[in-house]
C-alpha cells in the first residue's frame, strides 16, 4: 500500500486511471511461433532456465502508515476505505454505479511532549463517476477513532471530505489534514496506539 510522509501543505495526489472505463489493444499480433515477421523459418530459441519460485503472497490488511517506532499507526481497513453509491433499486450492479469514493493515501507526523502524544495526520482520496454518474459535487463523512494498547477507543470524531467533478471529467479528489492529541498511559509505548480512518456513506 502507498504511504507518504505528511507535508506541511497537506497530502499530495497523483493521477489515477478510471476503473469504469474499458480499453482496447489494437497492436499487431506477433508472428506465429517458429517464424519470422517475413514468414521464414526461425532458428529454435535457446532453452530458457526455469523461472524462480514466486515469493509467498503477503496478506493485505489495509493502508497502514507509521509502522515505525515511537509513533502511532494510521490505518484504513479495506472495508473502510471504499464507498460505492448505486442508482436506486440496483445495489450491487456495477452497470448502475453512480460514483465511487475511496481513500488512497494516509500520512502522519508525531510529537511527544512528556506523556502526551500529538499526531498530525492527513488523508486523501478520489471520487470516480460510474456508468450512471454525472458531473457533481460529492461529500462523504470520515470517521476517526484512536485506540490504546488494549484496543479500546479513547478518542473519536467525524469529519467530512468533499470532491467536485467538473463537466467533461470523470474523477475528482479530496484531502484532509487534522491533529489529534491523547495521553500515553504508563507502561505503554506510542507505537501501541492506532488511529483508524473509515470512509462512510451519507
Amino acid at each position: 500500500m502507498l504511504a507518504l510522509p505528511l507535508l506541511l501543505g497537506g497530502c499530495s495526489m497523483g493521477g489515477f486511471s478510471n476503473p469504469f472505463s474499458s480499453e482496447t489493444n489494437d497492436a499487431p499480433l506477433p508472428p506465429a511461433q517458429g517464424t519470422t515477421a517475413a514468414g521464414t523459418q526461425a532458428p529454435a530459441p535457446a532453452q530458457a532456465p526455469a523461472p524462480a519460485a514466486p515469493p509467498p503472497a503477503s496478506y493485505d490488511t489495509g493502508i497502514v502508515e507509521g509502522a515505525g517506532t515511537h509513533c502511532p499507526k494510521v490505518v484504513a481497513w479495506p472495508q473502510d476505505r471504499l464507498v460505492t453509491v448505486y442508482q436506486g433499486g440496483h445495489s450491487g450492479d456495477s452497470n448502475y454505479i453512480v460514483y465511487r469514493g475511496e481513500l488512497t493515501k494516509l500520512s502522519r507526523d508525531c510529537q511527544l511532549t512528556g506523556t502526551r502524544m500529538t499526531v498530525r495526520y492527513g488523508i486523501s482520496g478520489r471520487v470516480l463517476l460510474g456508468p450512471k454518474g454525472r458531473s457533481t459535487s460529492v461529500s462523504f463523512p470520515v470517521s476517526i477513532r484512536v485506540t490504546n494498547a488494549d484496543h479500546r477507543v479513547i478518542s473519536s470524531r467525524q469529519e467530512r471530505v468533499s470532491a467536485s467533478i467538473p463537466g467533461g471529467q470523470t474523477s475528482g479528489y479530496f484531502s484532509l489534514v487534522r491533529s489529534v492529541s491523547f495521553p500515553i498511559s504508563l507502561g505503554t509505548r506510542p507505537e501501541d496506539y492506532e488511529i483508524f480512518v473509515a470512509l462512510k456513506r451519507g
